[in-house]
This record gives C-alpha cells, structure tokens and sequence, in this order.
C-alpha cells in the first residue's frame, strides 16, 4: 500500500469498522440475520473509489505569474505568464484523492474534494495549443498511474472487508447474547 492510503485503509479496519460494529444495537442485532447486518456495515465501510470523469473536463485560461531563471533571461524574475488549468470532476471518496499530494508532491494544490474535481494547471511564459495538450496528456498519464496503483489496495481492503465484518458481526451477537443470559441470571432489567 502507497503510504497515507495504507494509513487510511489501517484506520478504517482498526477504528471505524470495529466502532460501526459496536453501533448495532441489541434490537438489530436480534431482529436483523447476520448477513443483513454484514450488508449494512460493508456498505458503509466500502472505500467509493474515485472515478475521473474526463469527459467532461474544462479547461481555464488565465494570467499567471512565471518565474523565469537568470540563465534564461537577461532580467531575470518574476513576468506576467499565461496559466491553463485542466479542470475534472469526479465522484467517489475524495480522501483517496487527497492522500495521493502525501504520496505525489506534483498535486499539491491539485486535489479539490469539496468541489469534487482535480485541477491540474500549467504556468509559462508563453505556448502554443500542441504545447499544452502534450503536456496534459502527460500529467493525465500521470495521474492514471497513480490510481492504478491505489486500486489494487482498495481491492484488497474491499476482498478481506466481508470476513473482517462477519467475525466482528459474530463476536457482536455473541457479546449481546452473553449480557442477555447474565440480565437473566441476576433477574436484572
């Protein structure tokens, strides 16, 4: 697993699974059988993995600032440049998405999980539209790979999520069960 995306997966395997588990209620836990109340906790522990929706992607021209070196120019600093961003919304959870500026410094800024989109930009001095559909495709590419990476540890938590929840479910049951037969042996409420 892909460091913040290991301690995410982590914590909702030993922090919110055991915490939704403890939440079902004596009556549900006698009124619902075991697999419906497997059912509802995997459906509210399964990670929604972020679909890109590129398609539907805008892009944003706008004056950005470029820093160009002394090495390229006889007055070096600071010009006013031009900045294209490659705005794509998405669906699914967010937070996936987030823990990849951990893991990716290049998408620091990049990630918008309130707005439901990835906003990749670009700042120079000046280009042409080949130059910057190159270079998204690039970062696209990019961006691919790192998904493809994070799925195939969210599909590994999503194949074990079924037995962890069932033993929990079974160790639930069997807590209720116990408290029920001592309420009953001390004739208490």
């Amino acid at each position: 697993m892909k460091g913040g995306l290991d301690v995410y997966l982590n914590h909702m395997v030993q922090q919110e699974l055991p915490d939704t588990v403890r939440g079902l209620t004596p009556f549900q836990v006698a009124s619902q059988t075991e697999d419906e109340m497997v059912q509802e906790v995997i459906q509210h522990m399964t990670v929604l993995f972020p679909i890109l929706h590129w398609e539907k992607a805008r892009w944003k021209v706008e004056e950005g600032e470029v820093h160009i070196p002394a090495e390229k120019s006889e007055i070096p600093g600071w010009k006013v440049g031009t900045k294209v961003s490659h705005i794509v919304p998405f669906e699914g959870d967010g937070k996936i998405l987030t823990l990849l500026k951990i893991q990716y410094p290049s998408l620091q800024g990049a990630i918008k999980p309130d707005e439901k989109v990835v906003v990749l930009s670009w700042v120079q001095s000046q280009m042409t539209e080949q130059e910057v559909r190159e270079h998204f495709k690039g970062r696209v590419a990019e961006l691919q790979g790192y998904l493809a990476d994070l799925l195939l540890d969210v599909e590994a938590y999503h194949e074990k999520l079924p037995g962890l929840v069932r033993e929990l479910v079974r160790e639930r049951r069997a807590k209720i069960d116990r408290d029920e037969e001592l309420r009953k042996a001390l004739g208490a409420e």
